[in-house]
């Protein structure tokens, strides 16, 4: 499993870097453990009639019956670690960053140092754990793409502001590399690019803008091609299968093949009242299935239904966008997601989301998406001194291969994992970095694997001195042996 890391928001990577995972979800509850609420049917009064609306010619999933559910219970904290022999999870290969320069490691194994820029930073694996992308970083001079073989051989710059100018496709000196991905099964790249204005020069003060674009470089031969052209790209999420790309723009999404050729113009919107381009056009996070068939897409409610959803955190509904020519599918949550604090599981059965600022239902919620309803997972204890509650959770998401946990932390950097059945543990503090296979997960808090159904924090790769775990600085990839 490959830890991709498409880094287009900084708010984002930091609301995510401070989850850890550690494992407790196996655990029996015990007597005394607190009942987690059930609002399964809390707000079937309290939301708009015009929640009620349906998109004409739109197939909708039943949200008029709640299935009950029964009471959930929190799974107690995870004990304090003992110290454990180091665990070799063969075929877990590590790369990562101290000084600005990259190293890769296998579990059990020595570190090796790649690079030694002391300019590199983010690092991103393909799902062989052959090849190694990053950024070469400056303040002030345009930023390069580069790769390296995992082996420490075949160092070279990718994508330069140079090489991109010598395109001829209006691209300038002020034009560099900005989000990465590989495309599963290959060595293929797809990244697209933001300007720095010739006004306002590249510097710790200045901002960059987007140029909404997409290309593609091949990093065993070097050759780049432009998929699509500046101002008909947006914000890309290409398939588990490798064949298409999602692409979404401020006024449609469509998905295209590695060629650049339109496979559908699956979804049209005007969000001019959301603000998207202030957002990098992510008004509707998307998520593939793991079996490439559906494109989930979490979109605002139209202004049309609720003419208050101008603002943060805007009220959003779910669609299954077929890719076989069928109509998308309509999921109205009973308990309506807000804001972008959300994840849909691989399945795509499952959403866990966030509510924030609306009073008694503030909380973690998780839906079901195949009928409709939602539960409340984790809600904040009321502060006995004040009266509000303590800091709601701020990142969701992370879901385990199997579609069955998930992880989310609060504003005090405490990290939980829920799962489907409605349960949720405390974990304590620390950073996630992703999930190994169904049964492991790679976390950093001295430790740094976690197995589930177990409390015990294993180390399989040690870190040498000055190694700080930023998630954007961090890659990972299993390779099954």
């Amino acid at each position: 499993m490959l830890l991709r890391m498409n880094i287009s928001k900084k708010v984002l990577i930091i609301s995510l870097v401070i989850i850890l995972l550690l494992v407790a979800c196996g655990v029996q509850p015990t007597a005394n453990t607190s009942p987690i609420i059930n609002l399964t049917a809390a707000n079937s009064t309290a939301q708009s009639d015009a929640y009620n609306l349906l998109a004409q010619t739109m197939t909708v999933f039943p949200t008029s019956t709640v299935v009950p559910t029964s009471t959930p219970t929190s799974l107690p904290p995870s004990s304090t670690p003992i110290p454990l022999p180091f665990k070799v999870l063969d075929g877990l290969r590590v790369a990562y960053t101290i000084d600005n320069n990259l190293y890769v490691q296998d579990s059990g194994e020595q570190a090796i140092q790649l690079t030694r820029s002391s300019q590199d930073h983010r690092p991103a694996f393909s799902d062989d754990g052959q090849k190694i992308v990053f950024f070469r970083e400056w303040e002030t001079e345009m930023n390069q793409l580069g790769v390296v073989n995992a082996d420490g051989t075949g160092e070279q710059v990718l994508v330069t502001s140079e090489l991109l100018m010598s395109l001829g496709l209006g691209y300038d000196e002020f034009t560099e590399p900005h989000s990465v991905e590989f495309v599963p099964g290959t060595h293929l790249l797809l990244f697209n690019t933001h300007n720095y204005s010739i006004h306002y020069p590249k510097n710790k003060d200045s901002h960059s803008q987007l140029n909404y674009d997409l290309l593609l470089v091949d990093t065993d031969t070097s050759e780049i091609k432009q998929l699509l052209a500046m101002g008909h790209g947006g914000f890309f999420l290409v398939s588990p299968n490798g064949k298409y790309i999602a692409v979404q723009t401020s006024a449609h999404i469509d998905v295209i093949d590695l060629q650049g050729r339109i496979h559908l113009n699956l979804v049209s919107y005007s969000y001019d009242d959301y603000d998207c381009v202030f957002y990098g056009y992510i008004c509707a996070p998307m998520s593939w299935t793991q079996d490439s068939s559906e494109l989930i897409v979490v979109q605002p409610i139209p202004l049309s239904e609720i003419p208050t959803n101008r603002v943060n955190p805007l009220a959003r509904t779910v669609w299954r966008y077929p890719l076989d020519g069928r109509p998308g599918v309509e999921i109205r949550l009973n308990i309506t997601p807000g804001g972008e604090a959300l994840s849909v599981s691989p399945d795509g059965n499952w959403i866990a989301y966030l509510l924030l600022d609306i009073g008694s239902q503030d909380g973690v919620y998780l839906g079901n998406l195949r009928d409709g309803t939602s539960q409340l997972i984790y809600q904040p204890e009321l502060n006995k001194a004040t009266g509000d509650r303590d800091p709601v959770a701020v990142g969701v998401g992370n879901w385990s291969p199997d579609s069955t946990y998930f992880f989310f932390s609060d504003l005090r950097n405490q990290l939980f994992i829920g799962n489907i059945q409605g349960e949720y543990a405390s974990l304590g503090s620390g950073w996630a970095l992703g999930w190994i296979d169904t049964d492991n997960y790679l976390f950093y808090d001295g430790s740094v694997v976690g197995e589930v159904g177990k409390e015990e924090k294993l180390r399989v790769i040690e870190y040498p001195t000055g190694f700080l775990a930023f998630e954007s600085d961090l890659s990972f990839v299993f390779l099954e042996r």
